[in-house]
């Protein structure tokens, strides 16, 4: 025989208070739908989700994981129990930070034509409940009123002050069946929007990793590409390599175009020896300056020059108008 606590255990207790966000609450709150923990703040220690939730848990659980945070929801029925006539509409509630997420659910809710109500800190366009379950025709539960600051207390006690901040300052939702019996368009609806984006996670890092790939791959083409300013002037820069004022090739390095310059000077027998070497020199200290390759010694004042030259080249997005002497 299981045996209830009227109290929260202290693993429980645990769990709740170290969330710092509404999307920790939500990953919370989906555990204790799956029963994974016993109890969840704000409901009755050791007790799960009613009986009637338990073919709705897929589909909250998944809300939850997403960042629909649900604090109360049914579904919809028809039904005669005792003699009475107890009819319901499928209702769900809860918290929701993530505009994107917010507009997504918005959205499908209303081309399914289901009842869609909002609120802020300050109450929305409805500030009073929907009836959502009448008893013989009379009203017995309503979904979407106002939560105040000290409904919200009620609901989501002991957690942490982070999390209760982004309580206060979530967005209210509510959204409702118009009609009563067992319609599922609600759960339909909430189920496409929440396990797309959940769907849509793994491609999103899949087109992360490519575009990172992408952009390696030009930043090791173009040095500094990847680090330009939008609304800045931006230069590219390719190096000519040339020798004797004929062009041998243009690179996007300047590792290559010299490179392209040494292979033909050990070509033509000049190579690095115990009395030589080979280095290229800059005609001015600035970072555009041309290089040329020089060969050195064996003597300690020998320098030949070999023709062999590097220029940096400046590719312009547009072209630049001369002040003075030039047609417009």
């Amino acid at each position: 025989m299981r045996i209830r606590l009227p109290w929260m255990s202290r693993a429980d207790r645990a769990h709740w208070r170290s969330a710092r966000t509404l999307d920790d609450l939500g990953q919370l709150v989906a555990l204790w739908l799956e029963g994974t923990i016993t109890s969840q703040t704000g409901y009755q220690p050791g007790y799960g989700p009613d009986e009637e939730t338990t073919e709705l848990i897929p589909v909250l659980a998944a809300a939850n994981r997403a960042g629909f945070v649900t604090d109360c929801s049914q579904p919809g029925c028809d039904e005669t129990v005792d003699g009475r006539r107890w009819q319901q509409r499928a209702a769900v509630s809860g918290l929701i930070t993530d505009t994107a997420l917010l507009t997504d659910l918005v959205q499908a809710a209303e081309q399914a034509g289901l009842i869609t109500i909002l609120h802020g800190i300050r109450p929305g366009a409805h500030r009073h409940s929907v009836i959502v379950t009448t008893c013989d025709g009379e009203p017995i539960t309503g979904f979407g009123g106002h939560l105040s600051r000290t409904d919200l207390k009620t609901i989501w006690p002991d957690i942490s002050r982070s999390a209760f901040s982004e309580v206060t300052q979530a967005t209210q939702l509510t959204l409702i069946e118009p009609a009563y019996g067992p319609d599922d368009q609600l759960w339909k609806t909430l189920h496409q929007v929440v396990t797309v984006r959940d769907h849509d996670a793994p491609c999103l890092l899949a087109r992360l990793d490519e575009l990172t790939r992408r952009l390696n791959a030009a930043e090791a083409l173009f040095p500094g590409i990847t680090h330009l300013t939008p609304g800045e002037t931006t230069h590219l820069l390719v190096y000519e390599a040339s020798h004797d004022g004929r062009r041998l090739g243009l690179y996007t390095n300047r590792h290559a175009a010299r490179d392209h310059g040494e292979r033909l000077v050990y070509r033509e027998g000049t190579t690095p020896s115990a009395t030589t070497s080979v280095d290229w020199i800059p005609d001015d200290g600035s970072p555009t300056a041309a290089e040329e390759l020089s060969v050195f010694g064996p003597g300690t004042e020998d320098e030949d020059a070999t023709g062999y030259v590097v220029t940096p080249l400046i590719l312009l997005p547009t072209h630049a108008h001369e002040e003075e002497g030039e047609a417009r």
